[in-house]
């Protein structure tokens, strides 16, 4: 028997190249009544396998095998939910947020935006279609740097960075081609929040997405999710796809969901091999049982813990750091020296900083910030309405 046994990660496969595996015939869109057919067969080895396994199918579409003598049957695994954004019955934001969130909830939401953009110089942009090369390779490096960061704070990994290099090899052209997109929040010239998305036909599928760790308290994540759905009701998407992944802000955003599906087709002409793939069949559906009941992440847990990563979340830079109110009196009676936040040398003081802007309501451009020339381990941040100083118990220099 020929049994391919590399997985083939549908999801992944479909929006990344646009292909489709040649044991399909054609990919149904359920939410829009449209077909992608197989015409490129870009995998050809699927026809010479008995059995194939094709993880990752979102509910949403339909992968049809043929219709007149198909050489394929299949078993369906119901796997994981995933959540998506169903925008069909909206023509604008504000339609969706009374539908979707309370009266306090929207108001909150809409202060995180104005909060962000009194702060900071904001600008909002998204590369659809146009992008230079040394722009994308920016964006796409500056993405990976916060991902990492992000996800070394949680003391976790990002399943994305596997496929970096691919991502940066494709999204490119694909980005040309208006079937990718990047969605860019800008402080200044700076990208502080950044969106790698795929389109097809009225799908936006947001498929990795990350911050600048020192801006949290700006609730960067529900900033984008804003501006993405704003940008598909301008431009004729209906469905704004946030996959699996059983996190808190997927349950407060999606108003549907959906079941990815695993196939395990075979060869119906060969002997033996609806058998084998039925055992393959139960062999998947035990593995989603098992996940479905959060098993998978009780052995990741033991795995971790025999190879000695506990995964504790880690703190990045400086521990934390304090507030200390100064009167206009205090400030002239101490000694202290101007620094430049931007230096990488001082980037453990950017999230306080941020902090206190935003507590305050303080525009970047009028913060000032000083060292005390008396004591290093403190700071004094000066903007128009408040000054406070920054202090840390530890040495500020034992990291430089």
């Amino acid at each position: 028997m020929d049994f391919l046994k590399v997985k083939n990660n549908f999801n992944f496969d479909f929006y990344t190249r646009r292909s489709v595996y040649d044991c399909y015939q054609n990919i149904y869109n359920r939410t829009n009544g449209k077909d992608y057919l197989n015409s490129t067969l870009e995998i050809s080895n699927h026809s010479q396998k008995d059995i194939i396994v094709v993880n990752n199918i979102p509910g949403y579409f339909e992968a049809r095998i043929e219709d007149d003598n198909p050489a394929y049957k299949l078993f369906r695994i119901h796997y994981l939910d995933g959540f998506l954004i169903d925008l069909k019955d909206f023509t604008n934001l504000e339609d969706f947020m009374k539908v979707q969130f309370g009266s306090k909830s929207r108001s909150r939401l809409r202060s995180f935006m104005k909060r962000l953009e009194t702060c900071f110089d904001i600008q909002y942009k998204m590369y659809h279609g146009e992008i230079t090369k040394e722009k994308f390779h920016f964006l796409m490096d500056t993405l990976r740097v916060m991902i990492s960061k992000r996800f070394v704070q949680r003391g976790d990994t990002h399943e994305s960075l596997k496929n970096w290099d691919y991502y940066k090899i494709s999204a490119y052209d694909m980005i040309l081609q208006k079937k990718a997109s990047l969605f860019v929040i800008y402080d200044h010239d700076k990208p502080i929040d950044i969106c790698l998305n795929y389109h097809h036909q009225n799908i936006l599928f947001g498929n990795i997405k990350s911050y600048d760790i020192d801006y949290a308290k700006f609730r960067l994540g529900s900033i984008d999710t804003l501006k993405l759905l704003e940008w598909c009701l301008e431009n004729g998407y209906t469905i704004l796809d946030l996959s699996h992944g059983n996190l808190d802000y997927k349950h407060t955003w999606c108003n549907s969901k959906y079941i990815f599906e695993h196939h395990v087709l075979y060869n119906h002409k060969k002997v033996n091999t609806k058998l084998a793939a039925y055992i393959m069949f139960r062999v998947l559906e035990l593995k989603a049982f098992l996940k479905s009941r959060k098993v998978d992440m009780l052995y990741h847990k033991i795995k971790a813990k025999i190879r000695g990563d506990h995964g504790q979340k880690r703190e990045l830079g400086k521990g934390k750091m304090f507030f200390e109110d100064i009167s206009a009196k205090s400030i002239d009676e101490v000694s202290i020296h101007p620094i430049d936040i931007n230096q990488d040398k001082f980037a453990f003081l950017r999230k306080a900083i941020y902090d206190f802007q935003y507590l305050n309501f303080e525009f970047s451009e009028n913060i000032k910030v000083y060292k005390l020339i008396d004591d290093p381990n403190r700071f004094m941040v000066q903007g128009l309405k408040k000054a406070v100083i920054l202090s840390s118990a530890e040495n500020p220099y034992e990291y430089l």
